[in-house]
């Protein structure tokens, strides 16, 4: 079955699946098929918005060695930018409808 859901809303299932399968939950076991499949069917959209969200928080934020800096444990921004920017451009990505197949 195919839905639409929002690229938020997939990235949150995924997830919450790869936390219960990390749990040694019995419900991981008992479905364990259907987390397969539901990896299967949409794990290069999950690879797609982990890799945008990275180039959009690499447009913002310093990095070093691919990791953000931190000062006073807020990330530091690139010159010219805004918390504000950042958080408009994420959260507008991440409410775009996109298929999702369970």
């Amino acid at each position: 079955m195919t839905i639409n859901i929002t690229k938020g809303q997939l990235l949150n299932w995924g997830r919450e699946i790869n936390s219960l399968t990390q749990s040694n939950s019995i419900l991981a076991v008992f479905l364990q098929s259907k987390i397969k499949q539901f990896f299967n069917d949409n794990g290069m959209r999950l690879k797609g918005i982990h890799s945008v969200l990275n180039d959009i928080t690499k447009k913002y934020y310093v990095y070093e060695e691919d990791i953000m800096k931190m000062v006073e444990g807020k990330p530091v921004l690139l010159d010219g930018h805004t918390e504000e920017e950042a958080s408009k451009e994420i959260s507008e990505f991440l409410s775009q409808e996109i298929p999702a197949t369970l």
